[in-house]
């Protein structure tokens, strides 16, 4: 039985999908998505104008099923620091699951649109980044003299930093230096562990 066209679709963005977390964006052509899911080119251009239209798409779902789980996880009745904890964890499994080639591709060399989109999204957790880290504050596990400015201004230098050829001297592989960045971000506002427990 012929899949519907919506399926064909949703086949087309899982395939790229899969295959982009393996090899990363650049590195995936139509033919291969197209090979790979079983669907004639003409098929795939019903529904994309091209590859990056898809990596576009494939972006976006990922994005919104991201932001998705960190919503649910920032908003659960746990106490802050349980929270802050899941959400580290959280952010090394979608570091993991996106594979090196995908970061690499993201962070060192997006298209216009993938930034745009990135930065769409930045913007969109604006809210929940700024009521989690009230709580953090309100609760005493974030360091007072960390103020909130100074995180989301460091936090538009990540990019910069994953970049950064000293950093990439020192660690190479691009989810170590996601991971490396994540866990410094994170944990670099928290009070520390001795100043918690006072």
């Amino acid at each position: 039985m012929p899949l519907s066209m919506p399926q064909k679709q949703a086949l087309l963005l899982s395939t790229a999908e899969a295959l982009f977390r393996l090899h990363g964006i650049r590195r995936v052509t139509v033919e291969e998505v197209c090979n790979k899911a079983g669907v004639s080119k003409v098929t795939f251009y019903k529904y994309f104008a091209n590859r990056n239209a898809l990596a576009l798409a494939v972006l976006e779902r990922m994005i919104d099923h991201n932001r998705a789980e960190t919503h649910v996880l920032l908003h659960s009745d746990q106490p802050f620091g349980q929270r802050l904890q899941a959400l580290l964890a959280l952010k090394h499994s979608i570091i993991d699951s996106m594979g090196p080639a995908l970061i690499e591709d993201i962070m060192t060399r997006p298209s216009p649109e993938v930034l745009a989109l990135l930065q769409t999204a930045q913007e969109k957790s604006l809210a929940d980044t700024r009521t989690f880290l009230k709580e953090g504050y309100a609760s005493g596990a974030l360091n007072p003299a960390i103020p909130e400015s100074l995180i989301f201004y460091l936090m538009q230098f990540s990019r910069s930093w994953f970049n950064d050829a000293g950093f990439v001297a020192i660690e190479p592989n691009p989810s170590q230096r996601a991971h490396l960045l994540t866990t410094l971000l994170m944990t670099g506002i928290c009070m520390p562990p001795e100043a918690a427990h006072a």
